[in-house]
């Protein structure tokens, strides 16, 4: 793995850029110390290929955020319990 210090990383930041996207690691340093890693991201799992590959083709869409987990819950027309509540039920 590749040492380069944070100064000559700053100015020489597209140079390294390229060189990490080839693949290419490095450890970055400050003053002799061990401050971070830059690697290329690692290749998607086979349990998201197909989402992403879905936004790549612009069948699908994402904004960044992550999923908000307290979204309002939905209620059957009428009286009694919610979907979820009727599905934990089921589920025993």
């Amino acid at each position: 793995m590749t040492e380069v210090n944070v100064r000559e990383l700053r100015n020489n930041l597209p140079r390294y850029l390229r060189r990490l996207e080839s693949g290419e690691r490095f450890t970055v340093t400050r003053r002799g110390k061990v401050v971070g890693r830059l690697e290329p991201p690692e290749l998607e799992s086979d349990d998201d290929a197909w989402l992403w590959k879905m936004v790549r083709e612009g069948k699908a869409s994402w904004s960044g955020k992550k999923l908000n987990p307290e979204m309002p819950t939905v209620r059957l027309k009428g009286e009694g319990p919610t979907l979820s509540e009727m599905i934990i039920e089921d589920r025993g």
